[in-house]
């Protein structure tokens, strides 16, 4: 077996992973960045959407990511009865070719110093006296070991590498989402707005969306409970809609899987490794979102682990738990309250809903001015939404 050494290992070239890669690099650490796909950013497992203002908290953004750039929401309810929101400036929405965004953030981490390498399959962590001291993994048919001061899992909803350490990584059936997802061309959509589509004739507990990728072409796509209506899968509820709605649809790209809609883990961290994004359950519990507190979680367990190398102290990893909820684990928490609340609803109070969001004029329907109505009405439950969306 090869044996190598680096300061940091990261499982999995995502953006966390890659956001981590970079972080620990500026730091002047020396990272090992393995990725088990061929190709960095392939396949795209996302709806692909992050808000703007999120994003640049990270990176410059470059136009030549941006599929489409979304100013409005559209929300279509059980019955039918839709509303259109106006996101204005500070909520604007790109729809990203995760493709070529992928590729870049491994490129900045490449750039920042660290040492990239696809098709770099790891099958286990390296351990001693309890401490995570690097991974083993199989490149090009040969076998190698890494020793690193600190390893960050990175490795997707399937993580292994958590489990391999020791933290319990599973998630109840209910809060893991059953999703599928197209790339349709041929559609007529607006390339300004997304749509969402909630109730039990569109996805149960969950909830059915569009993202435009452009002139006639977007993201369609349905994430519902693994625990209900087992007689119809994510991909027969998606199938139903696009018969529906977009008859004449061509298919350029399909993908399914399990999106978990947990609010993190008990713990992020042991001794020597920490998770960051969808290994960590670093997702909105909410709407399943992942791309900026992945990207958020990575930075921070980049810098931990840089200084990890610095004063060889395994134990800094478990300081990730704390500032990672600092952070942005609060507004998590408030998120799932505002989840569980939302799918515990009937059919009947969504309908209350819709209409509580109709009475604001047309003209005035903007998200902000949306929950502020609600908030006015229902100040007890409303005021932990608009908390959450706006502070």
């Amino acid at each position: 077996m090869i044996e190598e050494r680096y300061d940091v290992a990261v499982v999995g070239a995502g953006p966390a992973g890659s956001s981590a890669a970079k972080a620990a690099a500026r730091k002047g650490a020396s990272v090992l960045l393995l990725e088990k796909d061929r190709d960095v950013g392939y396949p795209v497992r996302c709806g692909e959407g992050v808000r703007r203002k999120e994003l640049e908290e990270h990176v410059a953004v470059d136009p030549k990511w941006i599929a489409a750039s979304v100013t409005k929401f559209s929300l279509t309810g059980p019955k039918g009865k839709e509303i259109t929101l106006d996101l204005g400036p500070k909520w604007e929405y790109l729809i990203l070719h995760r493709r070529l965004f992928d590729y870049d953030l491994a490129r900045f981490a490449a750039e920042a110093g660290a040492t990239v390498r696809t098709s770099a399959y790891v099958d286990n962590v390296l351990k001693d006296n309890g401490v995570v001291t690097g991974v083993t993994y199989e490149y090009r048919g040969e076998r190698r070991a890494v020793r690193a001061s600190a390893v960050i899992g990175a490795d997707g909803v399937e993580s292994r590498v958590g489990r391999w350490a020791g933290i319990e990584t599973a998630v109840e059936p209910r809060l893991m989402g059953c999703c599928a997802q197209v790339t349709a061309a041929n559609v007529d959509v607006d390339p300004t707005v997304a749509a969402f589509y909630h109730g039990k004739d569109f996805a149960p507990l969950g909830y059915l969306w569009v993202f435009p990728k452009g002139e006639r072409i977007a993201n369609v796509g349905v994430g519902v409970s693994g625990t209900k209506d087992a007689t119809r899968s994510a991909r027969e509820w998606l199938d139903l809609f696009l018969r529906e709605r977009f008859p004449d649809a061509s298919i350029l790209t399909e993908v399914a899987g399990g999106c978990p809609s947990a609010n993190g883990l008990e713990r992020y961290s042991v001794p020597g490794l920490m998770l960051v994004g969808d290994a960590g359950r670093h997702v909105n519990p909410l709407t399943g979102a992942g791309i900026p507190s992945g990207m958020t979680g990575g930075a921070i367990a980049g810098e931990i682990a840089a200084a990890m190398a610095r004063k060889s102290t395994p134990d800094l990893a478990l300081d990730f738990d704390a500032r990672y909820r600092r952070k942005i684990g609060w507004r998590h928490d408030g998120y799932e309250k505002v989840r569980d609340k939302f799918y515990s609803a009937s059919e009947e109070r969504l309908e209350e809903l819709f209409d509580l969001f109709l009475e604001v004029p047309p003209e005035k329907r903007t998200l902000r001015r949306v929950v502020q109505h609600a908030l006015a009405k229902h100040p007890k439950w409303w005021k932990l939404v608009f908390k959450i969306f706006f502070n």
